[in-house]
């Protein structure tokens, strides 16, 4: 009988790390939220390096431009890799809280974001008056 309960034992027992029951919410959002807050701080850092290289010559459709630039580009592995581990903490917290309204606002975030490039060539174009000025 002994041994029948150790192996029923054994059997419950996680097999490894990744097993074991998820940490509280509050946990993986006050990382994301750290993330965000670090992320942040690196995109003003390359919009100001932007504006340092144009000389701070830039018209409001050229800033946007810029700030877009600054936030979805992927040149920079350790803002990319910030940005994304932010995000993906904080979805991770909403996932936790609740699953629904969580799952409706990656869903917008994602469509929203991916309209990123778009927005920066229609004002690039807008600066234009004709599209051999562009060609």
């Amino acid at each position: 009988y002994a041994d029948f309960e150790q192996q029923q034992e054994a059997a419950a027992a996680p097999v490894s790390w990744a097993a074991q029951r998820a940490p509280p919410s509050w946990v993986a959002f006050g990382i994301g939220g750290i993330l965000f807050i670090i992320s942040t701080f690196m995109w003003v850092q390359r919009v100001k390096i932007l504006k340092d290289r144009t000389n701070s010559n830039l018209y409001w459709s050229e800033l946007l431009r810029g700030m877009i630039a600054c936030a979805i580009d992927n040149d920079s592995p350790s803002y990319t890799i910030t940005s994304y581990a932010a995000v993906s903490f904080l979805f991770l917290g909403g996932i936790q809280k609740n699953y629904q309204i969580t799952f409706i606002i990656m869903i917008s975030y994602y469509c929203i974001t991916s309209f990123g490039d778009s927005l920066r060539v229609l004002l690039a174009y807008k600066n234009y008056n004709s599209l051999s000025e562009v060609l």
